[in-house]
This record gives C-alpha cells, sequence and structure tokens, in this order.
C-alpha cells in the first residue's frame, strides 16, 4: 500500500526511502543526464530557430535575442559538462538556481521577447518537469508556481504595452499553468515510484546474496552431504 500524497505519515515527496539509507539513486542520476543533454539540445534548437527565421523567414531577430539564445547555449554546455548536481533537490539553492532558474528565467526572457507568432510557453514543461522528477514536491509546485507567475507577468506586460485586447494572453497563461501543476505532480509521483522500485530491488539483491553467503557457510560445516553426478561422473549438485 503507497503512501498518499497528502498523507500524514512519512513524506512521499521528501525521498524519505533514499535518505534514510544514504542511497544515491542510480535512475535519477540517469535522468539527470537525460535533463542536462536536452537543456543542450533545445538551447540549440533555440540559436537554430533564430537563424532559420532570418534565412527563410527574412525576419532579423534582434540582437538582445539572440545573444539570449547563444548566452543559454553556453550556460547548458557548461552545466552538462561542470555542473555537480546531486538529485535529489531539496530546495532552492544553488543546485536549482544553475539549472532550474537559469531555465526559468532564460524562457522567460524569450517570451517576452518573441517576435511574430512564436510562443516560447511550452518551454517551460522542461524546468518543471526536471524539477518535479527530481526534486521534492516543494521544489516542483515551486518551480511551477514561479513558471506560472512569469507566464501572467507576460500577459500584463503584453497587456501595458499593447492597446489590443490581452484577455485571450491572461487565458492562455492560467490554463498553460494549470496544466503544468498538473504534469508536475503526476511526474513526481512516477519518479518516486521508480526511486522507490530500485531501492526495493537493491535490498532483494542484497537479501539474496546474503543469503547465498549463510548457504555457503552451512555447507561449508557439514560433515555429511549429497553429491548428485551423471553417468559420465560430472557433478550436478553438490
Amino acid at each position: 500500500m503507497t503512501t498518499s500524497l497528502w498523507s500524514g505519515g512519512e513524506s512521499a515527496t521528501d525521498w524519505g526511502g533514499l535518505s534514510t539509507r544514504g542511497v544515491r539513486s542510480a535512475a535519477l542520476l540517469r535522468l539527470l543526464r537525460g535533463f542536462m543533454t536536452a537543456r543542450c539540445f533545445v538551447a540549440l534548437v533555440l540559436i537554430m530557430l533564430q537563424a532559420f527565421s532570418w534565412g527563410i523567414g527574412g525576419v532579423t531577430p534582434p540582437p538582445l535575442l539572440l545573444a539570449l539564445a547563444v548566452g543559454y547555449f553556453a550556460v547548458t554546455l557548461l552545466g552538462w559538462r561542470f555542473a555537480r548536481v546531486m538529485p535529489p533537490i531539496r530546495g532552492f539553492g544553488s543546485a536549482w538556481i544553475i539549472t532550474i532558474g537559469v531555465d526559468l528565467l532564460a524562457f522567460a526572457l524569450l517570451q517576452m521577447l518573441q517576435l511574430g507568432n512564436i510562443n516560447y510557453a511550452p518551454l517551460f514543461a522542461l524546468p518543471v518537469l526536471m524539477a518535479a522528477v527530481l526534486g521534492s514536491v516543494t521544489v516542483g509546485l515551486g518551480t511551477t508556481a514561479v513558471a506560472t507567475l512569469l507566464l501572467l507577468a507576460d500577459a500584463g506586460w503584453s497587456w501595458i504595452h499593447s492597446s489590443n485586447d490581452s484577455s485571450a494572453r491572461f487565458v492562455q497563461a492560467a490554463l498553460t499553468g494549470t496544466g503544468l501543476f498538473v504534469v508536475a505532480l503526476l511526474a513526481h509521483e512516477l519518479a518516486l515510484r521508480l526511486a522507490r522500485e530500485e531501492t526495493i530491488a537493491l535490498r532483494n539483491r542484497s537479501t539474496a546474496r546474503l543469503h547465498a553467503l549463510v548457504n555457503d557457510l552451512v555447507i561449508e560445516t557439514l560433515s555429511e552431504g549429497v553429491l548428485v553426478i551423471d553417468a559420465r561422473g560430472l557433478v550436478h549438485a553438490a
């Protein structure tokens, strides 16, 4: 029986199954490497998008937008190579800032400086997923709240500086934020289940090894035993 997300017993979102045993989850480390690689890929796609809009669409991107895309790519590449982040992320410290915080800031600036009909709001799913999968429930929901507030702030900025009706942008920001909250909760529960299953598998493997050692010790102390051989003298069991 699994612990409920809102139960009053052992927290299902503190990664307690890992922290109480000092275990570094190999599954979470693989997910971290995957997220760091995905960040580099997204940054490269952003640079290619600016080049595509300039070469094919004939729209010259603002220097600030191009510099932001290039700078984000450099930061993600440095983070992929040199960042020492050990999941799970339990707070809004340096590990959160150099990974998730950088993503939120970059995507918020891209959304504010967007050209034409390009919408960068879906990119907020990356830091939200990263926080939900690699962090505690506080980190996941807190990151989602920050992403939602940034989207609403962008809608408010557009409403202030535009004469057009911006109500659609507020509705879109609210709907996007709601979807991000749902995704964060589900992703965190799945990641927590993965870490628990890995912990159980490691415990079972340790138990099996212990039983094997005990059996070997018992067999060595026996004065009598059973030897199973075939007609050719090959030993099948001892």
